[in-house]
């Protein structure tokens, strides 16, 4: 009678039984069958998670597969929401005895540890991502140099240049897991691309996807070249060709939205080595302002990366500019003499003509203020790249200062992004939906802020024509490499690890019946 009663009031008659026998026994069993129900319920959470979890990793069977970056988090109360630092492969860290013995870290072409699987396959982008033979590929001694290079740095306490040598794709991943991650600027942005799809090699089909491939009338409407590379968690990593701040704004941010871009992407984006002219430069700097200004709201999150040092035959190291002499052919790439880094990053010189050096070169001194005023944060890479002059000689065969071999400078501006990007956690949008606006800079001007030179501001407006007519010819790129590309496919890898995680699932699921009718009975 008690258990139809209790049914008939919405009840389980089994919880209605230690009532039913109305003695301290049927009370105490009646609350040892809630907690094991509690106990079960809670591991079948847990359980879930767990399938979860190893489904995103990519293979239950390799254990715990996040890993946490090893750059100072202590300013951050805490990490949003959204924030997922598991990882689709398993990267181990490499010793740093290892490096300190010659192997080469992940950014500079290591192998995946503890195995891989596109190091395996013979096509242009396998080879030319392990820096084997194709493309502007690095001797094996500079390499082999560049390595040697940062562990010293190490060793020497410079900032960063530790965990620039332990950095995983992992680190790189949390980042942009559910976006796209688009480079967009000039030809050192494309190299920049080359270097960047290279550290995640293992996680792509080796098959570049162009532009056109998506968005046919890319080309009709004037884009320039384009490429992405697609990865696992609906994560692409884009380039689009920007050489100049006012086709920019003209044509391509336009555009972005037909191109499938979103307000939670990352946009890393610079224009500079095509202008050799301080005006100039400073006119085309403030149009793209003026239009981030009235246009923020519906962009993705911008990074402005610093503009990149050269190593031409002249004082300062600059293909041309206001009141220095123009390098003259046949190009002799050398260090900028006089300047030091030191141990916390800055650079030093005792020479005045290279103290604009110091001062992170006339471009940044222009770009950089102008950055801090719209609240667009900066990916500082000129001084770590200052001393890194002797990489341009396997480029075009030495004729060309601007751009450098693979490995070298462009490989560690992915530590510097993910510093950036760490720095600005809070700010960054959620990838899985829309969200407002990206927080302003602490330092920023809230309302019509301007950069330095704001009349300056006004008149590129009036006379943006002008601006496009002065065009650098110190920064050449080539055209991305479109040899023969087959797909590397990673289906058996993946079935594999679906299959662990249903195995799992199979297993947690039957235990939990027999446990629940275990405690339901009688």
């Amino acid at each position: 009678m008690a258990a139809q009663a209790a049914e008939a009031a919405g009840e389980s008659p089994a919880l209605a039984k230690p009532r039913a026998a109305g003695g301290t026994l049927g009370t105490l069993l009646h609350g040892v069958r809630l907690a094991l129900l509690c106990a079960a319920a809670f591991a079948a959470v847990a359980t879930v998670w767990a399938i979860a979890r190893a489904k995103r990793c990519g293979d239950s069977r390799q254990g715990a597969c996040g890993q946490r970056f090893s750059l100072d988090t202590s300013h951050l109360a805490s990490t949003p929401a959204w924030f997922n630092d598991t990882c689709p492969l398993r990267f181990d860290r490499i010793p740093y005895e290892d490096l300190q013995n010659g192997s080469r870290p992940y950014l500079f072409g290591g192998v995946q540890r503890p195995q891989c699987t596109n190091c395996h396959i013979d096509t242009l982008w396998a080879n030319f991502c392990q820096y084997k033979n194709s493309g502007p590929v690095c001797y094996d001694w500079d390499i082999d140099g560049l390595s040697r290079e940062f562990v010293a740095r190490a060793e020497a306490g410079n900032v960063g240049a530790r965990e620039l040598l332990d950095m995983t794709p992992c680190d790189l991943f949390s980042f942009i897991r559910g976006r796209t991650l688009w480079l967009i600027g000039d030809s050192i942005q494309q190299e920049y691309m080359r270097a960047m799809q290279c550290f995640v090699y293992e996680w792509w089909d080796m098959d570049i996807k162009h532009m056109d491939r998506y968005f046919p009338q890319a080309t009709l409407e004037g884009l320039l070249g384009g490429w992405c590379v697609e990865m696992p968690e609906s994560t692409k990593i884009c380039h689009l060709r920007s050489n100049m701040g006012d086709w920019l704004v003209d044509t391509l941010l336009p555009r972005l939205p037909a191109l499938g871009a979103r307000r939670q992407d990352i946009i890393v984006l610079n224009f500079a080595v095509w202008i050799n002219w301080a005006q100039t430069y400073r006119e085309q700097i403030a149009y793209f302002a003026a239009y981030h200004r009235k246009h923020r709201q519906e962009l993705p999150f911008i990074v402005w990366r610093d503009s990149s040092v050269q190593h031409f035959d002249t004082p300062t190291g600059d293909y041309e500019c206001d009141g220095c002499p123009k390098a003259e052919r046949p190009f002799n790439c050398h260090a900028i003499d006089n300047v030091t880094l030191a141990a916390d990053g800055t650079l030093s010189t005792t020479d005045p003509v290279t103290q604009v050096i110091v001062e992170g070169g006339w471009r940044n001194k222009i770009a950089l203020p102008a950055m801090h005023s719209l609240g667009i944060p900066v990916m500082n890479t000129w001084n770590s790249s200052a001393t890194l002059w002797s990489y341009h000689y396997n480029y075009k065969g030495g004729e060309d200062c601007t751009h450098s071999c693979h490995p070298s400078a462009y490989q560690t501006w992915i530590y510097d992004l993910v510093v950036v990007l760490r720095a600005n956690l809070h700010r960054l949008p959620s990838p899985y939906q829309p969200s407002p606006a990206p927080a302003p800079a602490p330092a920023a001007i809230a309302q019509g802020a301007h950069s330095a030179g704001g009349d300056v501001e006004e008149a590129a407006l009036e006379n943006r024509d002008n601006a496009r007519d002065a065009r650098g010819a110190a920064a050449q790129g080539e055209d991305t490499p479109r040899g023969s590309v087959e797909k590397a496919s990673s289906d058996a890898r993946d079935s594999g690890a679906m299959g662990s995680a249903s195995r799992l699932e199979s297993i947690a699921v039957v235990h939990l019946i027999q446990l629940v009718v275990q405690l339901t009975a009688a």
